[in-house]
């Protein structure tokens, strides 16, 4: 019986990691992890539906009296929810479907590239570490940073080709790629850099060179563009905060300031498995002491990308896990170089290991808290009580997540700030019903006609405060 090639066991694999991710892949974003995330991308795609596809002037629902218009990524996922819409009608599930098949697709890019830099035992151990890394669980949620990442994959292996080969499909799929990647989130687009190492050779023809140089040129220009020209001009012209960085002194002050969960983004989140960054350590000792030029060349240029994206995050990086993304390509090689000093047979003993700590990590992501599906009726209670163009309120924290499943434009309001004047303020700007959940606030109770009761919530009217 003739054995499976490489690519076909790389190919079997990504395929099988691809369906088990499909368990539960028609969950509403309400799973703990990064459900406000989502929620942006996806109030941004049901406004596509709801009120057409301005893709330059995308928009979110919590925003009160504004247009909701805000500056964020290049809005690639939400357009891609919208076209889906259109066929199939909208609903919550289309964009997991989206980032995983693009993670897939990432994935064997990924092993491509591995194995074009070093070689193919390193390509498959990587590729299987990459698999299981955080984009094991983030591949299937409504994000757009697992997607960039797998753009970014693909065109650094595409600008590579390009570079050998001279074929201009790589050169096409490079320019597309690149500009996705650096679009849909432009911090990754720092890997770019390493097209630095073939860029550099003498082998390769200038004229590839130049060329190259120019289709990166006219990728990267509009996305530069979109994020510091355009998004800056929204967030003017439209009231909305735009999340451009911090100041690079404010941002290492905060990775100081916080540094036990700086260095829990460095050595757990990257993989969910602590095991994971004791080979990326032992890795780096293997690199320095065989004095591996192929790899020490690769953490040389990318070191400096990832200080800068740390400092202009800040706060921003430190808070939130997802950042990580950005150092799981580097360490998943290093990880495979680790691995190298030991037998065919410990290797894949502890392989295993460190992906079996990851998946157990990870694993709790696929499922949801009961008590969260009470979120899943708030639309259908909306409906009952206010029209489809009345602005509503809800009392909750800042995470828009909870508003999403409303299906209205409106405020979120921390419960600490509903005196009567806020709510008199809320009804003279337009707001007809107050929603409070009763788990989360059952000390609140307010003198004003109920307009829906259930043992989930209750809906406040404020139509009798807009005369006041």
């Amino acid at each position: 019986m003739k054995r499976l090639s490489i690519e076909h066991k790389i190919i079997l694999f990504i395929g099988l990691l691809f369906f088990i991710r499909l368990f539960h892949i028609t969950t509403p974003p309400i799973e703990v992890s990064h459900n406000w995330r989502q929620t942006t991308s996806m109030m941004v795609a049901r406004n596509f539906c709801d009120h057409g596809p301005d893709v330059l002037r995308p928009s979110i629902d919590e925003t009160g009296n504004s247009s909701g218009i805000i500056g964020m990524e290049i809005p690639v996922l939400s357009y891609g929810i919208y076209v889906i819409s259109n066929v199939l009608g909208y609903d919550h599930w289309y964009g997991r479907i989206i980032v995983l098949l693009f993670t897939s697709i990432g994935t064997w890019y990924f092993f491509l590239f591995t194995r074009k830099r070093f070689n193919e035992q390193t390509a498959w151990v990587a590729t299987i570490l990459y698999a299981f890394s955080a984009l094991f669980h983030l591949s299937r949620k409504v994000m757009p940073d697992p997607m960039s990442l797998s753009f970014i994959i693909i065109a650094i292996y595409a600008g590579w080709e390009f570079l050998e080969t001279g074929r201009w499909k790589h050169g096409a799929l490079f320019l597309i790629s690149a500009f996705l990647g650096a679009g849909i989130k432009i911090p990754f687009a720092g890997y770019l850099i390493l097209l630095a190492i073939p860029f550099l050779q003498s082998t390769i023809p200038l004229q590839r060179k130049i060329i190259l140089t120019l289709l990166g040129t006219v990728a990267i220009t509009p996305v530069l563009y979109w994020y510091f020209i355009w998004n800056p001009h929204l967030s003017v012209t439209y009231g909305q905060w735009y999340n451009s960085g911090t100041s690079l002194v404010q941002g290492m002050k905060d990775i100081f300031s916080h540094w036990p969960e700086t260095l829990e983004r460095i050595y757990f989140s990257p993989f969910h498995a602590y095991s994971a960054f004791a080979f990326v350590a032992l890795g780096i000792v293997v690199m320095i002491r065989k004095k591996d030029l192929q790899l020490a060349h690769v953490w040389l240029l990318i070191i400096p990308a990832w200080i800068f994206f740390m400092a202009k995050s800040g706060f921003f990086f430190v808070h939130h896990g997802y950042y990580a993304l950005i150092f799981i390509p580097v360490f998943a090689w290093t990880i495979a170089k680790g691995l190298s000093l030991f037998s065919s047979k410990w290797s894949a003993v502890l392989l295993c290991v460190i992906c079996a700590e990851a998946l157990a990590n990870q694993q709790h992501d696929f499922f949801v808290h009961e008590r969260d599906r009470i979120k899943l009726q708030l639309e259908h209670i909306a409906d009952a009580c206010t029209n489809p163009n009345e602005k509503v309120a809800l009392i909750s924290n800042l995470n828009p997540n909870e508003f999403y499943f409303l299906h209205r434009k409106g405020w979120i309001i921390p419960a600490d700030q509903t005196n009567e004047e806020q709510l008199q303020r809320l009804a003279h700007d337009g707001a007809t019903a107050l929603f409070v959940p009763k788990a989360k606030y059952p000390q609140l109770n307010f003198s004003l006609p109920v307009v829906f009761e259930n043992q989930d919530y209750t809906v406040y009217g404020l139509k009798s405060l807009s005369s006041f």
